[in-house]
């Protein structure tokens, strides 16, 4: 029986920060921060009688909180001996390195909750923290009509620091 879900998440592959091509590495840090992490779990039922899971909820919300998501929110019958997949991820927003939440499976017997943890290492959540906030200025900015005015700028200011 599982007791918990951990979700202990790193960058798939160190990133060289000091390198030259700082556009690319920008674009590969935002590809490694955008990846959920995902756990696959088997759901089998080990008793005498036939089992009914009515919901599935993240915290009390309907398949998703937090970070977390149920991808099978609806529930399901399994016969003595049956057994099904459920897949539960998480996609930090980078708001905060560790989130607590829990998978709660609604049986006809009750709730059973297993807690959820997602932990990132703080290099990484300063990291994509700060790639994910200089894609909401660049998105700002690229939306704005007169956005060519802070392009230039920010071209003068990125080349005189080189």
């Amino acid at each position: 029986m599982v007791q918990s879900i951990e979700f202990n998440i790193n960058l798939p592959t160190p990133l060289n920060i000091s390198t030259p091509d700082m556009l690319f590495n920008m674009e590969e840090t935002a590809y490694a921060c955008s990846v959920p992490s995902s756990k696959e779990m088997y759901a089998k039922n080990m008793g005498d009688l036939p089992l009914e899971v009515k919901r599935i909820e993240v915290s009390g919300s309907e398949c998703g909180l937090d970070g977390f998501m149920a991808h099978t929110c609806k529930g399901f019958s399994l016969e003595p001996g049956d057994s099904t997949k459920l897949l539960i991820s998480y996609q930090s927003d980078f708001s905060a390195a560790m989130v607590h939440g829990d998978l709660e499976l609604g049986l006809t017997s009750g709730i059973l909750v297993i807690p959820m943890k997602a932990c990132l290492p703080l290099y990484m959540f300063n990291l994509c923290k700060k790639n994910s906030i200089l894609d909401a200025v660049e998105e700002i900015i690229c939306s704005s009509p007169c956005h060519f005015p802070f392009m230039f700028l920010i071209y003068l200011v990125a080349y005189f620091l080189k």
